[in-house]
């Protein structure tokens, strides 16, 4: 797998990237929360895990640019990264 110039060999190992992504994408609850709301019937609190949604989506974008060791080519990330926090922070 190639991104731009940068290819997975030539990467170093960072653990705590892959732990962060790790978290981000399996131990989330926001998804299992929402569900579990909706069954119950509780909808106040399912729409809060609307709000979450640019939270999860900004950790996403920090450990896409971490784990491919902080390439220019992904310096968009970090852009996209703080404005969906920020937009996760007035939801």
């Amino acid at each position: 797998t190639c991104l731009g110039n940068i290819t997975w060999g030539m990467l170093p190992l960072h653990a705590s990237g892959i732990c962060a992504c790790t978290y981000h994408i399996f131990y989330n609850p926001s998804a299992l929360q929402f569900l579990v709301t909706m069954q119950a019937g509780l909808t106040c609190l399912g729409n809060i895990t609307w709000g979450m949604l640019p939270l999860h989506a900004s950790g996403i974008c920090a450990c896409t640019y971490h784990i491919f060791y902080n390439p220019s080519a992904l310096q968009f990330l970090v852009t996209m990264q703080a404005g969906l926090t920020c937009l996760g922070n007035i939801t």
